[in-house]
């Protein structure tokens, strides 16, 4: 309602109606009010002021208030993206695009770049970690994977290998048999010779087995006439006429693994179970 003449103490009613992209604020001057729609008794002359500004609400949420869209821009306040290109009003102001003309291709374009750079990057990313994963103590779960597959498949094949008895041994187990076996055989030397154990009654029998003998003397093939006594036996004195460590005195043994006619030889510290003739 504008201005008038009223009859005293009359009604009025006074409504404020904002134009697009504006809202009502309040009624200034002879009646202040924050009501756009209300009324009031007339007594006396009175001078009232609608006053309006813009409408800061944004009614579709797209960043972009009532009054920017409609007053400005043009645009469809209930619709956040309204020529349906993909760019939100609120992005197509950012950027100085037109809300109200479509920019389809352009947001194929970026939509293709923006997606190789992800595409891009997430591999870089990936290849840094990867390359650099000592630095986050990270690892990848192929790699978790071949590590217990390969401890697994090593602890499997070696138990195999260990369980099956028609598997060669490799040259390690070999060898540490031999010397396992070497020490037993020294070790059980030692002991006899510790102990005074002699080999007396072994080397009567052998004696008369194994002819030509005389006194104190046997033939040993392959070393020759040996020379002992029950009083030195089981010391055995090789002349060793090969001169293969000179004349000594060898130590007679008979272990189960050990040839017969086999010597402890004290000079070279191993045994002997035949000098090549």
């Amino acid at each position: 309602m504008g201005a008038g003449e009223y009859d005293q103490n009359a009604s009025v009613n006074l409504v404020a109606t904002p134009s697009l992209g504006f809202a009502f604020i309040g009624w200034s001057g002879d009646f202040n009010s924050s009501e756009s729609n209300t009324s009031f008794l007339i007594n006396a002359d009175f001078n009232i002021t609608a006053l309006f500004g813009e409408d800061t609400s944004d009614l579709d949420n797209d960043g972009l208030s009532n009054y920017y869209e409609l007053v400005v821009f043009d645009s469809n306040v209930s619709n956040p993206d309204t020529d349906g290109d993909g760019f939100s009003d609120f992005e197509e102001n950012r950027t100085g695009l037109d809300p109200n003309q479509p920019n389809t291709d352009y947001k194929l374009l970026l939509d293709s770049a923006l997606s190789e750079a992800n595409t891009s990057g997430f591999s870089s990313g990936l290849n840094w970690a990867y390359t650099n994963r000592k630095i986050y103590e990270l690892n990848t779960s192929d790699e978790l994977q071949f590590q217990y597959g390969y401890a697994d498949g090593s602890q499997d094949a070696l138990n195999f290998h260990l369980n099956d008895p028609s598997v060669p041994y490799t040259e390690l187990e070999l060898n540490a048999s031999r010397l396992q076996a070497e020490q037993d055989q020294l070790s059980a030397i030692h002991n006899e010779l510790a102990s005074g154990v002699g080999g007396l009654t072994y080397l009567q029998n052998l004696q008369r087995i194994s002819a030509p003998n005389a006194a104190n003397w046997y033939y040993q093939p392959g070393m020759g006439w040996l020379w002992t006594n029950q009083d030195v036996y089981p010391l055995v004195y090789f002349a060793d006429s090969n001169e293969t460590g000179g004349p000594r005195w060898l130590y007679s043994i008979r272990l189960e693994d050990a040839a017969d006619g086999a010597y402890y030889d004290y000079l070279k510290e191993k045994i002997i179970e035949q000098v090549a003739e």
